[in-house]
């Protein structure tokens, strides 16, 4: 007797129902934590140019919206590559994040704005 080839092969167990929703849970985590962390970085990054200029609140403000432009380009950028790659729990946390994310940048940067125009 010859064994077929199904009975030689392999066999990855597949995972439970609660096993995958837990993935899918700790991905779109993921996406909304990077999403945040752009946000971090999209507030922090314009400070470099902006501390040594004559006008920090210009330079910051200009710099601020550059940052937060690019940060929802690669927002979607990276959603779409992570959605064609069959990753959609991370495009949507990342979906998540940047949306949750952008009133309380928008505040953050309005006070360093307004911090730095009083320097």
């Amino acid at each position: 007797m010859t064994p077929t080839a199904a009975a030689t092969a392999a066999v990855t167990p597949v995972p439970s129902a609660g096993e995958r929703r837990r993935r899918r849970v700790r991905r779109v985590r993921s996406g909304i934590w990077n999403a945040l962390a752009g946000h971090g970085l999209a507030l922090t990054v314009p400070l470099l140019p902006a501390a040594p200029s004559g006008e920090p609140s210009a330079v910051y403000g200009v710099g601020f919206v550059i940052a937060q432009l690019v940060l929802a380009t690669a927002v979607v950028a990276l959603g779409i590559t992570r959605t064609l790659r069959r990753d959609g729990a991370n495009s949507v946390g990342l979906a998540i994040g940047w949306i949750a994310g952008m009133p309380v940048a928008a505040v953050a940067g309005v006070a360093l704005l307004f911090a730095l125009g009083a320097m």
